[in-house]
């Protein structure tokens, strides 16, 4: 994740991979464990495994991590207590920010306040990923009070192209100051794209024009 005005990398985002075969790519892996019913027990092993590994990235840069909401909409006091213990030596070396993917807020966003809250005090930030893909990102903006939005590919690539793309952006530009929150491009992948969302003032990106990921971080 990088500051557009400096070129700093400021985030790097964790994400698991499956073991080689059909369930490599993280959806096919997230989605099996939702249909045999253990997302939530994946939730937390990849949570494990991605602050352990965050640990050798350096101290400035803030560890994204991917949490499902329905995880949080499952997790009674004492599964949130669970949660909030695995971040507590995370958040005590380098800054952590979890992230919501607003596509799967099948529920209302009112639902997981009390669990988002809990996670705020134990020294996490909160980002509400995929904005634009749904219908629920307002009511989410609105009540989550997310740190950080994380636009969605889909309204980032062509966005060079696509005037209405430009016209829907610079909409959460605006939506973002006002929050306040820190507006996140994902999926850039095209210098064109690039170069429109510096001119419209969209402050972080990620994506291939900035950087490919790393297969794995070093020992």
């Amino acid at each position: 994740i990088v500051e557009l005005a400096t070129g700093a990398t400021v985030g790097a985002e964790l994400l698991v991979r499956g073991p080689a075969g059909a369930v490599h790519l993280p959806a096919d892996l997230f989605r099996l464990a939702l249909e045999e019913g253990a997302l939530g027990a994946l939730d937390f092993a990849s949570l494990r495994t991605c602050l352990a590994v965050g640990r050798r990235l350096p101290r400035g840069i803030t560890r994204h991590v991917n949490l499902h909401p329905s995880t949080l909409l499952a997790a009674d006091e004492a599964a949130t207590a669970d949660l909030v213990a695995l971040f507590a030596d995370a958040v005590a070396e380098a800054p952590v920010c979890v992230e919501l993917s607003e596509q799967h807020l099948a529920s209302e966003p009112a639902a997981i306040r009390r669990q988002v809250a809990a996670l705020r005090e134990a020294g996490l930030t909160v980002a509400l990923e995929d904005v634009g893909f749904g219908r629920t990102s307002l009511e989410g903006l609105i009540l989550l009070e997310p740190e950080v939005v994380k636009v969605d590919r889909a309204l980032v690539q062509g966005l060079a192209r696509d005037p209405a793309k430009v016209r829907a952006l610079r909409r959460l530009v605006s939506m973002a100051e006002a929050l306040p929150s820190t507006l996140v491009a994902e999926g850039v992948e095209d210098e064109d794209d690039l170069a429109i969302l510096v001119d419209l003032g969209v402050p972080r990106a990620q994506g291939f024009a900035l950087g490919r990921p790393a297969a794995r971080l070093p020992a």
